[in-house]
Formats: structure tokens, C-alpha cells, sequence
């Protein structure tokens, strides 16, 4: 995903440019499978495939208005989305909601291994948050830097990268 709206595809031999429904800058892709694909950017700009066309998401909820840099999610029924102003939605399969978040940063990164653990890296020097399914916890990753993304296989195998050169590991 990139500038003006951009989806590149990987179709095990080359690369192909998809056609969008945007002209925004998009910053970050998920998908549950090669049929159910989400891009997210600036202003409030929501896409979603089949598999074969891009569409743009209209939300069911007011408020996503910021731009947006991250979307995860643990299946077509239960995506995160993360931005500007701390601000964080959820989907349901069906309607977006405003999920509560304590955090006063933008939501720079979204990870999880499943529904009750999730990660959220935010703009503020080394701000991590966890969710347990229940409630979010922030942890010290023990630097102070700023984190940039956030990534595992597993919940015993996550990597957080950051500014000057930050690797982070958690993991055997």
C-alpha cells in the first residue's frame, strides 16, 4: 500500500498494481484470507476486497475522521483499526464501534495472536498496551524510544521494532 491510493499484489511471481477506490495515502493492510482484505489511511479512508474489487467502507459509527495507520484483526468478525488521537474501533462482522482505550498517543501499530491478546504500539516513547480480551495494560518494553511497529507468529514470538535500529524480541 503506499501513496495516491496504491495496492500492489504479489501473485507468487510478480508484482501487479491493483486498481483503488482512493487517491489517499494508505498505511497499512490486513486480511483474514485472499478474499476478505482491508487498507486503511489518511483522512478516514477504510478499503476493503473480495478478492477481486476494491471498495471503500462507509463505518457505522461517527468519529473516524482521523487518519488511520494500523488494522489487525483475528478474523473477518473482529478487525481493530488505530490512528490519530488514540482513537480505536473495532468490527464486529457487521457495525464499527468506538472501543475504549486509555492510552494518549496516536495508535501507530496493531498486533495480536488471537481476540484476548492484543498489542497496541502508540506514539509516545515506548508506549505498548495489552488486552487481555478484558481490559488494556500498558507495559514497559524497557527502552525509551520510539516503537514503530509490532509483529509475531505467536504469542510467545512478538518483535517490536523502533527508532535507532530498535529490535525487540519476546520469545524463546
Amino acid at each position: 500500500v503506499g501513496d495516491r491510493g496504491v495496492i500492489l499484489h504479489f501473485d507468487g511471481r510478480e508484482w501487479s498494481v491493483q486498481s483503488s477506490v482512493t487517491e489517499a495515502t494508505l498505511r497499512a493492510i490486513w486480511g483474514s484470507g485472499p478474499n476478505d482484505i482491508y487498507a486503511v489511511g489518511s483522512g478516514d479512508t477504510i478499503l476493503r476486497s473480495d478478492g477481486t474489487a476494491w471498495r471503500a467502507i462507509t463505518p457505522s459509527v461517527n468519529g473516524i475522521n482521523m487518519g488511520l495507520s494500523s488494522i489487525w484483526g483475528s478474523g473477518s468478525e473482529d478487525v481493530y483499526i488505530g490512528g490519530v488521537g488514540a482513537e480505536l474501533f473495532h468490527f464486529d462482522g457487521t457495525l464499527w464501534t468506538r472501543r475504549s482505550f486509555e492510552g494518549h498517543a496516536d495508535i501507530i501499530a496493531i498486533w495480536g495472536s488471537g481476540p484476548n491478546d492484543i498489542y497496541l504500539v502508540t506514539a509516545r516513547d515506548s508506549q505498548l498496551h495489552h488486552n487481555d480480551g478484558t481490559s488494556w495494560t500498558e507495559q514497559s518494553p524497557g527502552v525509551r524510544v520510539t516503537l514503530n511497529a509490532i509483529w509475531g507468529s505467536g504469542p510467545d514470538d512478538v518483535f517490536i521494532v523502533g527508532d535507532r535500529g530498535t529490535i525487540l524480541h519476546r520469545g524463546p
